[in-house]
């Protein structure tokens, strides 16, 4: 299983997690609730890019799968992350219309596709495209 984040935009490349327990899958069984994380490094704005600007993010997703009586209403899912750029900006995006996330492989995997405004603190806003896949070798249950 790889976790990988894709974005088309101002920020341009696939970046693919080592699998070194930096992604995270949690269940809430009570509300049908899916959590997944993925992090490269723990990095702050301030930072000015981190140790390796272009290649480091963090990512979370989350999707209710509860499945829904008036079938008309999509299931509630949001996505939300940050980059860093090569330039050592960190550009911020999320998004909860206009996303496609499907969750796999048991609860241990969620793929999803967004189309969303990157913004920072250093740059303008930009349209960004962001693809992705957080996958986890196990679930946490609560």
């Amino acid at each position: 299983m790889d976790t990988w984040l894709e974005v088309d935009g101002s920020w341009q490349g696939r970046v693919a997690l080592q699998d070194s327990g930096t992604s995270r899958c949690s269940h809430q069984q009570i509300s049908a609730q899916r959590l997944f994380e993925a992090v490269t490094s723990k990095f702050a704005e301030f930072e000015g890019g981190a140790a390796d600007p272009g290649s480091e993010f963090e990512i979370y997703a989350t999707a209710n799968v509860a499945p829904r009586l008036d079938r008309v209403t999509q299931p509630e899912a949001r996505v939300a992350g940050t980059l860093v750029d090569t330039a050592g900006a960190h550009v911020q995006f999320h998004s909860n219309d206009e996303l496609e996330l499907e969750v796999r492989d048991d609860g241990r995997q969620v793929a999803f596709a967004l189309t969303a405004t990157g913004s920072g603190l250093d740059i303008d806003d930009a349209p960004l495209t962001v693809r992705g896949v957080i996958a986890c070798s196990s679930v946490t249950e609560s």
